[in-house]
C-alpha cells in the first residue's frame, strides 16, 4: 500500500508486483507518456501517519486482494491482538530511509483513540493515550539513532474533533471537547504531553 504512492513519487514507476496484480485484474487505467516524470516531483519532506500495523489472512473470498484484515474492537483489544505495534513506526521509517534515501520525514499523525469520559471531579484519566504515545514516541528515537532524518512528531490531535470516518465516536484528542457546551478539559494526556515538550524526554 505504502509503495503504490512511494514508488512513483521517488522512482518514476510503480511496484512490480502490484502493477501485474492490477493488470491481471484489468484495472489499470491508462497512463500517457510522460505522466511518472510529472509524478516523479522532488519533495521537501516526507509526511507519515502511522496508528497501527495490518494483519491480514488469507481470504479467497474478498474480491479485491484476496485479503481481510484483523481487527479489534478497541484500544485493550487491539493492543492484545498486537496490531497496537510501535515497533512498526521504526520499521517504516527505516524502510523509508533504505528505499528512498535520506528525504527528511515528519510524522504528521500519531495518536490512539480512547473512550475518553469525566471523572465525578471533571478530569480525562486516559492512561491509554499516554502509554501509546509514549511508546511511539520511544521508537521514533531509536529511529533517529539508526540515521533517520526525522525532523518532527505531532500527535492527533490537539483536540477532540468530527473524525472524517468516525465522526464525534471517537476521541482522540489531549483536550477534551464537551461537545454540548464546547468547554475544553485538558486530559491527562495533554499535562503529560506538555511535560514531554518542556522536558525533550520522556
Amino acid at each position: 500500500m505504502n509503495r503504490w504512492f512511494l514508488d512513483p513519487i521517488f522512482k518514476a514507476e510503480y511496484p512490480a508486483e502490484a502493477w501485474q496484480w492490477y493488470e491481471r485484474k484489468g484495472w489499470l487505467p491508462e497512463m500517457a507518456q510522460g505522466d511518472l516524470e510529472l509524478v516523479a516531483q522532488p519533495l521537501d519532506f516526507l509526511g507519515i501517519n502511522y496508528y497501527n500495523r495490518g494483519i491480514v489472512y488469507d481470504d479467497p473470498q474478498e474480491s479485491i486482494y484476496g485479503l481481510s484484515s484483523v481487527c479489534g474492537g478497541n484500544a485493550n483489544e487491539e493492543k492484545e491482538k498486537g496490531i497496537w505495534y510501535p515497533q512498526g513506526l521504526r520499521e517504516l521509517l527505516i524502510r523509508i530511509k533504505q528505499d528512498y534515501g535520506d528525504i527528511p520525514q515528519y510524522i504528521t499523525e500519531n495518536g490512539w483513540p480512547v473512550t475518553d469520559t469525566l471523572d465525578g471531579h471533571g478530569h480525562v484519566n486516559d492512561e491509554v493515550r499516554i502509554k501509546y504515545i509514549r511508546e511511539h514516541l520511544v521508537e521514533a528515537a531509536r529511529a533517529l539513532e539508526q540515521g533517520v532524518d526525522l525532523r518532527g512528531y505531532f500527535v492527533w490531535s490537539l483536540t477532540d474533533n468530527f473524525e472524517s470516518a468516525y465522526g464525534y465516536s471517537s476521541r482522540f484528542g489531549l483536550i477534551y471537547i464537551d461537545y454540548a457546551d464546547l468547554k475544553r478539559i485538558w486530559k491527562k494526556s495533554a499535562y503529560w504531553y506538555r511535560d514531554v515538550i518542556r522536558n525533550n524526554a520522556v
